[in-house]
């Protein structure tokens, strides 16, 4: 009976550390195992219209700025603001992007945001995130331009809607 004794007590603690071997086994296999994702390229970067505002864009800044489309808000504002949760303000705008942003060609200094309101923006979830982007731009001191899809052949329009914001140089 002592032999029965002393073998329950040599099998208990082999099993239990085989128990936390296997289970950490386990754990480490399943962070391994990643899904692999399918991805196709776009026919297009933009829409047609934004495409044309594009176009409108780089005629009127004749080449004295940059224009870089679909830019995320994180690449323009600065989200480390002291006395925040740094880690919370980059997650409230990570997953936003802006259609335009406006650069001076020396130092890539975001001059100005341009929003282009098609159909889309009608809708209640849009204009909600709508206000919160002119909020958060509001905020930040960075200009945000909204031009309607309707306006987006009118040059005189946008050439002095863009000139009273950047203003110094005629556009």
């Amino acid at each position: 009976m002592d032999t029965f004794i002393i073998y329950i007590l040599i099998l208990i603690p082999i099993f239990a550390l085989l128990s936390v071997v296997s289970s950490l086994i386990k754990k480490k296999n399943r962070y391994k195992t990643k899904k692999i994702y399918q991805y196709t390229r776009k026919k297009y970067l933009l829409t047609k219209a934004e495409s044309d505002l594009f176009k409108t864009l780089n005629q009127l800044l004749d080449n004295r700025y940059y224009i870089f489309p679909q830019i995320h808000l994180d690449s323009i504002l600065d989200n480390k603001v002291i006395g925040q949760d740094w880690k919370g303000a980059l997650s409230h705008i990570q997953r936003k992007s802006i259609d335009y942003v406006i650069c001076d060609k020396v130092y890539l200094s975001p001059l100005l945001a341009i929003e282009l309101d098609d159909i889309s923006h009608s809708r209640n979830d849009r204009r909600d995130r709508d206000n919160l982007v002119e909020r958060i731009f509001q905020e930040a001191n960075m200009p945000l331009l909204r031009i309607q899809s309707t306006d987006v052949n009118n040059i005189g329009k946008i050439r002095n809607d863009i000139y009273q914001i950047i203003g110094n140089e005629k556009v």
